[in-house]
């Protein structure tokens, strides 16, 4: 086989699993108010506001998968920069 019928047959045994992370990230984009928000907070107020914001945002964002934590400042203000 020439090295473009190998590069072909490649990429044609890898398409069906690109089909579904395709698929899976067009759906997470379809309602922008759904799926991963990361959410930190420091130390001394998050035991006050997570109560809070579990029940603010429960029903209005059904879809959102909220990942909460607690850190310290620099710590919290790190994750910004690298993300």
């Amino acid at each position: 086989m020439t090295p473009t019928g190998t590069k072909i047959v490649r990429i044609t045994r890898e398409t069906p699993a690109h089909v579904d992370l395709i698929e899976e990230t067009a759906v997470a984009r379809r309602d922008p108010l759904s799926g991963p928000l990361r959410l930190g907070m420091i130390l001394t107020i998050g035991h006050y506001l997570t109560p809070l914001l579990l029940s603010s945002i429960a029903h209005p964002l059904p879809t959102v998968k909220l990942d909460l934590f607690e850190d310290l400042k620099k710590v919290l203000e790190g994750s910004i920069r690298e993300s």
